[in-house]
């Protein structure tokens, strides 16, 4: 029965794209581009706009590849950045358009600006197809164009300022659940430092009615704070330091303080971070804890030097992008505790329409120092009250795509 419904459904689906067919229309001797899109890139409003273009389905079709991407600037706006390469009729054509958005621009006038930019790249590329004699421009005059630089009065000094509160409270006649949490940040980034601060803390409380026996209820608080801060010191080199203060109560810490002076080299240079980054991190530096229980070295409180060196590699090309990152630290009294992540996360596009996503992690945890020596109950088990002794987590995710068919993609519909 359930092989016979699996074949009517087959039927159905193919009897339902073999109905409704129709004309494509496509513009001859026009660019085939395809948008390759790091960031939000408003498609349908450019393929709306954008008229006088072929839009590929997959890149293999395209002669011109846009790669666009973006990185967040100190202001809380974004940098994007707009690749147009070309390919077999227009092998040699390459060029790079970058423009900025504030944090309060609307939607409208950052895919605005996304389209002229986009429109600004393809015309080297117009100019050898029949379209040329279709192209007009204006230049404006040198009065109008050109940029007066003129001294800012800006009362906040370059400091941007987020503030926000989130609750969730549900329940019913055995379960209660109360969530809150709120957070405060700050930070000012220029071309020779940054600098960011946080506070945040939140409060959960679960009570379980269990029929006739007692009511279970637990409740976790945390609070944190923390500070970084980056000095440039070339194409290359940063330095700065990390601080952390905080207090948790499921990791039995009173008080965690920790303070790390920090140094940093990026093997590539950092104006081409939004396209590829080879960073190395090493900080040091001594950790204060005070605990709410005995932990199982038998101490209530301690101070400790640990360090940590950290790799991450990223790439976005054409081919897909791959971001490897890599951590390994230890505490300096004892080698043997220690910890190691390693998150690989890795998007092939291998043939016309066919893409791999591979990820995963895995943290080995050897540091657990905080960890109460107490016996945990099976409510706390079960409630996750308290942490636990792991020696490992891991994850893995595996993903593949395929899309076939037509390979032009000029029509959109935004109907229902």
């Amino acid at each position: 029965m359930k092989l016979q419904a699996l074949h009517l459904l087959s039927l159905l689906f193919f009897l339902s794209t073999a109905y409704v067919n129709g004309q494509i229309t496509t513009k001859a001797d026009a660019p085939n581009i395809f948008i390759d899109c790091h960031a939000r890139c408003y498609q349908d409003f450019i393929k709306q706009e954008l008229t006088y273009v072929n839009y590929m389905l997959n890149r293999q079709s395209a002669d011109v590849f846009i790669q666009v991407t973006n990185q967040r600037t100190g202001a809380g706006g974004r940098q994007y950045q707009i690749e147009v390469s070309g390919r077999e009729r227009f092998s040699g054509l390459a060029d790079t358009l970058s423009f900025i958005t504030d944090a309060n621009e609307s939607d409208n006038s950052v895919r605005t600006k996304l389209l002229q930019n986009i429109e600004k790249g393809l015309i080297p590329y117009l100019l050898k197809t029949s379209l040329k004699e279709d192209i007009s421009f204006e230049i404006k005059s040198a009065s109008s164009a050109s940029e007066i630089e003129e001294e800012v009065d800006d009362p906040w000094k370059q400091w941007v300022y987020g503030v926000g509160v989130w609750s969730n409270f549900n329940g019913g006649e055995i379960y209660k659940n109360n969530f809150a949490y709120g957070w405060l940040n700050a930070s000012k980034v220029t071309e020779d430092f940054k600098w960011e601060s946080s506070i945040s803390g939140n409060y959960r409380s679960n009570i379980t009615a269990i029929p006739d026996e007692d009511t279970v209820k637990f409740v976790q608080t945390e609070s944190r704070f923390r500070t970084t801060f980056v000095k440039s010191i070339n194409e290359h080199f940063s330095a700065g330091f990390f601080l952390r203060v905080a207090e948790e109560s499921f990791a039995n810490y009173r008080l965690d303080l920790s303070f790390q002076p920090a140094i940093e080299y990026n093997f590539y240079p950092y104006k081409e971070a939004n396209k590829k980054q080879f960073t190395t991190l090493y900080r040091i530096g001594p950790q204060y804890a005070s605990y709410v229980d005995t932990t199982i070295f038998d101490v209530q409180q301690e101070l400790l030097w640990r360090h940590s060196v950290e790799f991450r590699f990223k790439k976005i090309e054409d081919w897909g992008n791959v971001d490897i990152e890599f951590t390994y630290g230890n505490y300096l009294h004892d080698f043997e505790l220690l910890f190691a992540f390693l998150n690989p996360e890795i998007e092939l596009n291998i043939w016309k329409g066919l893409s791999l996503d591979i990820g995963g992690g895995f943290e080995l945890i050897r540091n657990q120092l905080n960890l109460r020596k107490s016996d945990a109950s099976r409510d706390d088990i079960l409630l996750q009250i308290q942490e636990l002794k792991s020696n490992y987590n891991y994850f893995f995710n595996l993903g593949i795509n395929y899309r076939f068919g037509s390979k032009y993609a000029n029509v959109v519909n935004v109907r229902f």
